[in-house]
């Protein structure tokens, strides 16, 4: 059936109408933005400051490696779980190097902290269920 030229025009009297009346998204304020010109819309969320992202490689010392790998043959780490750990660690390193004011110098409390997140590591990631299970209560309470 095809619809009347009154049907027609009434749907496109309501679309019309529809179309006029302002959503609560298109409610401007009356406060300009930081400009002092431009006003914003009240729902406009303010975009965060643009910051680059560092291009710098970083590499293991040889205490780093040393470290990783005394933990892991200890806690009897396995391949695909060593992996995983080196992964940790290199997110770990990123963050303390971003963080740091002198990056090339490592304080002995940095040194022990790096020590002390290696050996968590590599302990929770033990083939050893108890040693796992252990790690996991030790965590709880930190």
């Amino acid at each position: 059936r095809k619809p009347s030229e009154s049907e027609e025009v009434s749907d496109t009297s309501q679309s019309e109408s529809q179309a006029q009346e302002p959503s609560p998204f298109d409610i401007v304020t009356d406060v300009a933005s930081s400009d002092g010109e431009t006003p914003t819309t009240a729902d406009e969320p303010s975009e965060p400051e643009a910051v680059p992202i560092p291009t710098e490689e970083l590499e293991f010392t040889r205490e780093e490696l040393q470290s990783l790998k005394s933990a892991c043959v200890f806690s009897g780490v396995l391949p695909r779980s060593a992996k995983r750990l080196v992964n940790v660690f290199k997110l770990m390193k990123i963050i303390w190097h971003r963080r740091d004011q002198t990056p090339d110098e490592d304080t002995p409390h940095e040194v022990s902290m790096k020590d002390a997140c290696v050996w968590i590591l590599a302990l929770c990631a033990s083939t050893s269920r108890s040693v796992r299970q252990e790690m996991c209560k030790v965590l709880a309470k930190i």
